[in-house]
């Protein structure tokens, strides 16, 4: 039987490969292998594999992702004020931790995960000033910094839905609308999630009436249409 090295990064098991074990690097799951040629790059189509109708490496990389992940969302801790949206496309955000690929940040129980920085800044940028400075922190004086009252816990989906219709295909149009009238791109793949419904979680370090919290998710909601 083949040891294993447990990684307890989305009960992914990584086996450990003998020397005497055929193609062993290519056993190992595409999301621990290296972005480069000959290996794991999941942003390009493979022409060859789709003229034969076989799996892209991005269909198979969303595969193993979805086989390893917990069946139930993270839960926010009882301090956290949720709340949660549909949204009616597709929520494209970016983890760049793979080159050239576009792909969410992999949260606890390997579940997609926005982060709680992400929502900070555009939720920042949907404020007046007084409330940018009260929610989010400002300058003062001595180059310091005065921490805003609310904590940005980031967002999750609430339900496996989220595994459905993963890989996009996307042509970028940058060269051909902005440069000139060649279009020299090809098509390239995208991992975002497809309609998804998703609960958002902000706390706050001190304690707030329900009409200031309504305001806030007025805030957050008008951040959320602007992303």
């Amino acid at each position: 039987m083949t040891p294993y090295i447990l990684v307890h990064i989305h009960r992914l098991k990584i086996p450990y490969m003998p020397n005497n074990i055929p193609d062993a690097a290519k056993k190992v799951p595409l999301m621990f292998q290296a972005q480069t040629k000959g290996r794991c790059q999941i942003q390009y189509i493979d022409d060859q594999a789709r003229k034969e109708k076989r799996s892209q490496q991005a269909e198979r990389w969303a595969e193993q992702w979805i086989d390893k992940a917990y069946p139930n969302p993270p839960i926010f801790g009882d301090e956290v004020l949720t709340r949660s949206y549909s949204i009616s496309w597709r929520f494209v955000t970016n983890s760049g931790q793979d080159d050239g690929v576009i792909r969410s940040v992999i949260g606890a129980r390997g579940w997609p995960f926005y982060p709680g920085s992400s929502m900070k800044g555009i939720f920042r940028r949907a404020c007046t000033i007084e409330q940018a400075e009260r929610y989010c922190g400002k300058d003062i004086k001595g180059g310091d910094f005065q921490p805003g009252i609310l904590r940005f816990h980031g967002g999750y989906p609430t339900s496996d839905t989220w595994q459905e219709n993963l890989v996009d295909i996307v042509h970028p149009q940058q060269d051909w609308q902005v440069k000139d009238d060649k279009k020299s791109a090809g098509a390239f793949v995208q991992i975002p999630l497809y309609k998804p419904e998703l609960i958002f979680g902000i706390s706050s370090t001190i304690t707030l009436k329900a009409s200031e919290w309504e305001t806030i998710w007025n805030i957050w909601e008008k951040a959320l249409i602007n992303i």
